[in-house]
């Protein structure tokens, strides 16, 4: 898969076609699961699948972002933050109390980069702590 693939695709969702990035993503889940399983960059396609699927209306998928966790355990911070947000917001009504600390982790490591879609992220999660003291 092309390195570029994955920001592209980003680029689609970002752009409002949820429905082409649902279909590009799953591309590259297919491709990612049949040649590197544990590859730490599937995680973040599992990711972005989420996010385009919960763009579309489908629901929540905590199973997908459990596994897209545990790929990312190696990678920066900041990326591993933007899955334990995502973790965080879709246990909240079934584990409030893991929610919590997945959206406590996922600050300090949305923290640790100054990118602008990255420091969008930890605003969301600062928020989401607030509301949820």
């Amino acid at each position: 898969m092309p390195a570029a693939w994955g920001s592209c695709t980003g680029r689609t969702l970002l752009a409002g076609d949820a429905t082409a990035a649902c279909a590009t993503f799953d591309e590259a889940l297919t491709l990612w699961e049949a040649a590197a399983p544990q590859y730490p960059l599937r995680g973040m396609a599992m990711l972005g699948r989420h996010e385009a699927g919960l763009a579309l209306g489908q629901p929540s998928a905590p199973a997908q972002l459990e596994a897209a966790l545990t790929l990312a355990k190696v990678l920066p911070p900041f990326e591993r933050g933007r899955v334990q947000a995502a973790l965080g917001r879709a246990l909240e009504a079934v584990d409030l109390a893991r929610a919590k600390q997945l959206m406590k982790d996922a600050v300090a490591g949305l923290s640790s980069a100054k990118l602008p879609l990255v420091e969008a992220e930890r605003s969301r999660a600062t928020t989401w702590l607030e509301a949820h003291p």
